[in-house]
């Protein structure tokens, strides 16, 4: 497979690992304000859940990334940073 083939993968990678970590931070909102069931406090088990989609939204693309471009890759600090922040933004939502 060429560089450029890897890049696109890559690319590709990342688009959808972003579309889908700003996904899980809406489904998150979205739950902390009872989008649906507005008499009930937010389901916690779920508010877990997109946490750990928004880990895996930013951990597999870079995983990816460093396997097909080792030299171009991101560093796994600044991407445990990156998910660190969202895990704390997902659940900073929760509280009232």
């Amino acid at each position: 497979m060429s560089t450029a083939a890897k890049g696109v993968v890559v690319a590709v990678a990342v688009a959808l690992g972003a579309l889908f970590a700003v996904g899980s931070v809406l489904a998150a909102l979205f739950e902390a304000q009872g989008f649906g069931d507005r008499d009930s406090d937010p389901r916690t088990w779920y508010l877990v859940a997109m946490g750990i989609a928004f880990v895996a939204c930013i951990a597999a693309p870079v995983a990816l990334w460093r396997l097909l471009l080792p030299r171009s890759a991101p560093a796994l600090p600044l991407a445990a940073v990156v998910a660190a922040a969202g895990v704390v933004l997902i659940l900073g939502i929760s509280i009232r």
